[in-house]
């Protein structure tokens, strides 16, 4: 084999050996089209108290995690959705939620106070606000963020998500006009629309809190974005908001 032969053989063959190895994710995380997976945030120092009795250091800790779909892209009909978020046990009295549109130009910026106590919080974006930002059919990235470090923002704990308000159909408005209220969730789900979806099986919750039928609803409703080791957190904290 004459020399130039020999390093184009070897040239393929490493370049073939190379793409082989790489792991499933990194080929899967550049497919076109896909805003992104779901991931939660870790809480440290000045974040979380979690862990710091020997009570809380036998549980689990469980991560700041949005309550959206694993993709990311959450859908809403509504001109002032409510989002959700699980929060840890936490020192930090306030989070901050910012929504910023395709080219990352800030749009929107509030702040949402925390109780410090583990649980399911909301914050539903003001109508006269969402009413500039959440154009029909666009895609706007939000973050939603632990204010721990003032001065260190870059270590804050934060999730991330997209949503994307679009047009309610007619099928799905004469489905919600003749449901029952036990099944307006449902049916939001199946179209798609996950916002109004977790909306409302959330302030039914909030309204009968003892009700097992809602309780089974709320379970099923996380495990089919496979959320569902957060349905036994308290929601008390979603309940004003939604």
């Amino acid at each position: 084999m004459s020399l130039s032969k020999f390093c184009i053989t070897s040239l393929f063959f490493l370049c073939s050996f190379t793409f082989l190895t790489q792991p499933p994710e990194a080929l899967a995380n550049k497919k076109e089209g896909l805003p992104g997976r779901r991931v939660g945030a870790g809480t440290r120092g000045e974040c979380t108290t979690l862990a710091s009795t020997e009570k809380t250091a036998t549980k689990q800790k469980k991560m700041l995690m949005p309550l959206i779909p694993e993709d990311i892209l959450s859908k809403t009909v509504s001109s002032n959705p409510t989002l959700y978020w699980y929060v840890p046990e936490t020192n930090v009295k306030r989070a901050e939620f910012r929504v910023v549109d395709q080219r990352d130009k800030p749009l929107y910026t509030a702040i949402v106070p925390l109780s410090g106590k583990a649980g399911i919080v909301s914050y539903k974006i003001p109508a006269n606000v969402a009413s500039r930002i959440l154009r029909p059919n666009q895609e706007y990235e939000w973050m939603f963020s632990l204010l721990c470090d003032r001065n260190d923002p870059s270590g804050n704990p934060f999730v991330r998500g997209i949503l994307q308000r679009v047009p309610s159909q007619t099928n799905l408005t004469k489905q919600l006009q003749n449901a029952q209220p036990s099944d307006r969730s449902r049916i939001y789900a199946q179209a798609g629309i996950w916002q109004e979806a977790i909306t409302e099986v959330v302030q039914q919750r909030c309204a009968r809190p003892n009700d097992n039928a809602l309780y089974s609803q709320w379970v099923q409703l996380l495990r089919s974005v496979s959320l569902e080791q957060y349905s036994n957190e308290p929601i008390t904290g979603a309940c004003s908001a939604s």
